[in-house]
């Protein structure tokens, strides 16, 4: 169990396209593999950061998000926003929303590119 042997915080995802998404996560959005066998993988960007769990479903079918909701939010520097926008689009990944500043009543406006695994996974 990954939660055991890490020590850390991280998000668990069920995903059906297993090495497409590993290979989302980590070639192309550059998080690092820290763990990784047929059915399961570790990734993240630090050590003393939270991770991110790829499990391959078993059944083989694509995941059903039905009406649930929630997003991996992933923070960098707004700066970084239009050429992971651009890397993404290129490679032939879904863009759900392109980069835009959104205002949060008081609190700063915030900048964000929101992105879509091959799995959906928002």
């Amino acid at each position: 169990n990954l939660s055991n042997s890490t020590g850390g915080t991280f998000r668990e995802c069920s995903i059906t396209r297993y090495f497409d998404t590993v290979d989302y996560w980590n070639k192309l959005l550059g998080m690092q593999i820290y763990y990784q066998t047929e059915t399961e993988a570790l990734l993240g960007y630090a050590e003393n950061q939270c991770k991110l769990q790829l499990v391959r479903a078993g059944d083989g079918k694509p995941v059903d998000h039905a009406e649930a909701f929630g997003r991996i939010a992933i923070a960098c520097p707004a700066s970084e926003l239009p050429a992971i926008e651009s890397a993404v689009k290129d490679a032939g990944h879904k863009i759900l929303t392109p980069f835009v500043s959104l205002d949060t009543p008081g609190k700063a406006t915030v900048q964000v590119v929101i992105l879509s695994d091959p799995d959906g996974h928002e």
